[in-house]
């Protein structure tokens, strides 16, 4: 496969390091934000920056959308979670779930419940119709920086920086399994769209894949990076997926063999300066999107086709 890509947007306006891009209500729309404590929405056609969609008093480390009830939840530094109304532009909860940052947010509407995790170890599933703790799990003694959820095996699978992969049954709320994964903390982690497989990425900088229907066996083991990897995503069709790394670079791979296709950096690219900390693969026109510390976003356009 031939894979080539182009820079077609540099989204400056930051004031800090940009820790989370994510999905927004409109789909020529995403949501970025940082160690500057807004939250900014971005149209995927003009390139600009629309709205300032919140301020809070702490660091922003994720955000997640709700578009079913028109909700923003931002998660920030302190422990707490922000709830926004879109419609009344105004904060109409604040919830206190962790006794420190809250480094991902994840929503299941299946279930109709709110997932987060955060540096004190811990994984609190919220209700989303009055935001009450349904469960709050003391996994590890180390940070809980990502979650993934696959809705073809109903399983939810958490990063803990304890080396470990934990995973839970989105229906009981129960852990069914659970190993150590990596020699170091787990940053990252995405099901893979076949649902056969679980991607990690590691402060050891390894890429693993494990396979959901051999007991979590290792499929794959790869040096991915030279540093901490933080984000994976898969294309809209599944075809492809991205790595960002605190390495400054982003590497595309191929979704059905694993192989390393392109690598995406400063000097070939004009790609970031300083570590790729988010990722986000859009349907809107199949943007590939990077935040990073250098306090910017970039949009890339990523294409492929098969090898004759």
């Amino acid at each position: 496969m031939n894979v080539q890509v182009n820079k077609i947007a540099h989204l400056k306006g930051h004031d800090g390091s940009v820790y989370s891009v994510g999905s927004d209500r409109n789909e020529n729309a995403i949501l970025s934000a940082g160690s500057d404590r807004m939250v900014v929405e971005w149209n995927l056609d003009s390139f600009v920056a629309e709205h300032v969609l919140a301020r809070t008093p702490g660091v922003i480390y994720c955000t997640c959308i709700i578009p079913e009830y028109n909700l923003l939840l931002v998660g920030n530094d302190l422990g707490g979670i922000h709830v926004i109304d879109l419609e009344k532009k105004a904060e109409v909860r604040y919830l206190l779930g962790h006794s420190k940052g809250v480094f991902a947010l994840m929503w299941n509407p299946f279930q109709e419940q709110v997932y987060s995790s955060g540096g004190d170890g811990h994984l609190v599933i919220w209700n989303v119709h009055d935001f009450q703790c349904i469960k709050s799990l003391a996994l590890c003694d180390a940070k809980i920086r990502a979650m993934s959820f696959s809705p073809i095996n109903g399983l939810v699978a958490v990063a803990c920086g304890d080396n470990f992969i934990r995973i839970f049954s989105s229906i009981s709320l129960e852990m069914i399994h659970a190993w150590e994964a990596h020699s170091m903390s787990v940053n990252a982690l995405c099901f893979h769209p076949n649902g056969q497989w679980l991607l990690s990425g590691s402060k050891d900088a390894f890429l693993k894949i494990w396979d959901i229907n051999d007991d979590y066996s290792l499929h794959s083991s790869i040096p991915a990076h030279n540093y901490a990897i933080y984000s994976i995503v898969f294309h809209p069709d599944g075809h492809l997926f991205a790595t960002g790394s605190r390495d400054k670079t982003i590497k595309i791979w191929n979704a059905e063999t694993l192989e390393f296709l392109l690598r995406i950096d400063a000097a070939n690219h004009q790609g970031h300066i300083n570590s790729v900390n988010s990722l986000l693969w859009t349907s809107h026109k199949e943007y590939l999107i990077s935040g990073s510390d250098d306090r910017s976003l970039i949009v890339w356009e990523v294409t492929s086709e098969e090898s004759l």
